[in-house]
This record gives structure tokens, C-alpha cells and sequence, in this order.
């Protein structure tokens, strides 16, 4: 199965609902294409991810290649911000993200909750 992705224009922030299953480099530079793509029409790399119902099934290299792309767009120059509220089945997978994602100076930080994701998205 392969993952689905909607995205809603909310007050300084994009809300963008990932379910399914991510489980290759493909995918993931998929998706991250798709935010960029989505962001640079709206004017807005403030993301709130709801990803509660997404399996991550992707391993280090893989989230190293969307890492990777993410810091040679500069994206964190550019005050891109991404809340994700993760699947808690799932939670080694969008732990080694968020590592790998700060590792490279990217902001990006996961949350069970909804209002505390939005305080820090939107600081």
C-alpha cells in the first residue's frame, strides 16, 4: 500500500495528513516533494504533519537521502518548520527521523499532541 497525503491551508501553517505506509527513498523524496512544491505556492515551510495513522517503514539511508535534500534546499534558511504528530506503533523510525532531521539543523520535532505542536510550530 502506498501513502496518501492531503494538505490544508490553516492561519501561518500548512496541516498535512500523510496515512499509509512509507517504505522507500522513493516515497519519502515523494512526500518531501510535495511539501516543497506545496510550500513555495503558498508562501509557507511551517508544516503540521499528522502522521498517527502513516507506518514508517524506511530505514537510515533512506531518511539520510531526504535529510539530504531537505539541507541543500535550505530549507532551515528559509524558516521551514515541521511538527509531527507521530504513530506511536512507529516510534523508532520517527525518532531516527527527527535525529537525522537535526542533525542537519533542520527544524523538526515530534509530538503527541495537537496544541503543544502548534506552540512550537508557530514560536
Amino acid at each position: 500500500m502506498a501513502f496518501k497525503m492531503s494538505t490544508e491551508i490553516r492561519d501561518g501553517y500548512i496541516l498535512c495528513v500523510t496515512t499509509g505506509e512509507i517504505r522507500t527513498a522513493d516515497d519519502i523524496l515523494e512526500k518531501v516533494e510535495v511539501l516543497r512544491r506545496t510550500g513555495e505556492r503558498e508562501g509557507v515551510f511551517r508544516f503540521l504533519m499528522e502522521e498517527r495513522r502513516l507506518r514508517l517503514l524506511i530505514d537510515a539511508h533512506e531518511i539520510s537521502i531526504a535529510a539530504n535534500l531537505l539541507e541543500r534546499e535550505g530549507i532551515q534558511t528559509i524558516g521551514g518548520r515541521m511538527a509531527t504528530l507521530y504513530n506511536p506503533d512507529y516510534p523508532d523510525a520517527f525518532r531516527l527521523q527527527e535525529t537525522m532531521y537535526m542533525n542537519r539543523s533542520l527544524s523538526y520535532r515530534l509530538f503527541r499532541e495537537e496544541a503543544e505542536a502548534l506552540v512550537w510550530l508557530m514560536r
